[in-house]
């Protein structure tokens, strides 16, 4: 069963995206540094909500409702 998206997952992405644009803006950070971290980030976050296969086999998509 996927788990649906809630308003604190919507206000954790606007934060990060938030402080991401800040910080290169300010000149902190580097845009390159951003990307690089960015998509670790992501992967940790797909794995933490479960988005991917089931150790079955099945893909979640398919899963009847």
């Amino acid at each position: 069963m996927r788990r649906r998206p809630t308003l604190l997952d919507l206000i954790a992405l606007v934060v990060i995206l938030c402080t991401a644009v800040l910080l290169v803006c300010v000149g902190h950070v580097s845009a390159e540094s951003v990307a690089v971290l960015a998509a670790p980030l992501a992967g940790l976050h797909a794995a933490w909500v479960g988005n991917g296969n089931k150790p079955d086999g099945k893909n979640p998509s398919n899963d009847e409702k």
